[in-house]
Formats: C-alpha cells, sequence, structure tokens
C-alpha cells in the first residue's frame, strides 16, 4: 500500500477543524487511493486526528473499484462510519477517468463553511 498523503490529510485536518466550528461531520468514502478500502480509510483517518472527519462506507466501489468484498472490508472500519451508501454497479470497470475532484478555484473547507 502507498503511504497516506500528507497533503490529502492536511487538507481534511483543516476540513474537520472547520467542521467542529458548526457543529458538522465530513466524511472520505472508498475511492482509491487515500480512500481505496476500510483499511485504508482507518489508516487515514488515524492520520487526520479529526473527530470531525469520518467514514462513508460504499461498498459498490470497494467492490467495484478494488476487487474486495464488502462484507470482509466493513468491519475493519464499522465504528468509524457515519453513513452507508447503496447502490448497483454493473459492467465493466471504466479505466479512463471522467470527472475531476475539484474544480480550479474552490476550497473544500469554504463548502464547510458555507454548509453551516
Amino acid at each position: 500500500m502507498k503511504p497516506i498523503n500528507d497533503d490529502f490529510a492536511a487538507k481534511f485536518r483543516e476540513v474537520g477543524e472547520q467542521a467542529g466550528k458548526h457543529g458538522l461531520i465530513v466524511t472520505i468514502k472508498p475511492h482509491t487511493g487515500n480512500t481505496a478500502s476500510a483499511n485504508v480509510i482507518a489508516d487515514t483517518l488515524r492520520t487526520i486526528g479529526s473527530p470531525y472527519v469520518k467514514a462513508s462506507y460504499d461498498p459498490g466501489n470497494v467492490r467495484f473499484s478494488e476487487g474486495i468484498e464488502p462484507s470482509e472490508d466493513l468491519p475493519f472500519i464499522a465504528t468509524q462510519t457515519v453513513s452507508f451508501i447503496a447502490k448497483d454497479h454493473r459492467g465493466a470497470r471504466e479505466t479512463r477517468q471522467t470527472f475531476r475532484y475539484r474544480e480550479k478555484g474552490t476550497s473544500t473547507s469554504r463548502h464547510v463553511r458555507n454548509a453551516a
């Protein structure tokens, strides 16, 4: 497994701090990299170290993208999971990136502040 991305963790520490000020919890969910599976999310949450950043578990992404059986994966993160996504994946995994994680000029922390 690749080490947790320090910039990712630092950004979510900042987001967690802002969320806490407004009584919010933000979540990270399985999507490869720092959030690929329950074990990786658990490591990422430990690195972030914020009580305001928790897990949202997406069994479809874990099975589809990582090839891991969700019923075996979820127990590793169950106590830190505050939401669960139910959906169905069908067909082959698409390998090209069809989305952007962050539009230029946006700030995750700003979105959390504005949500309250």
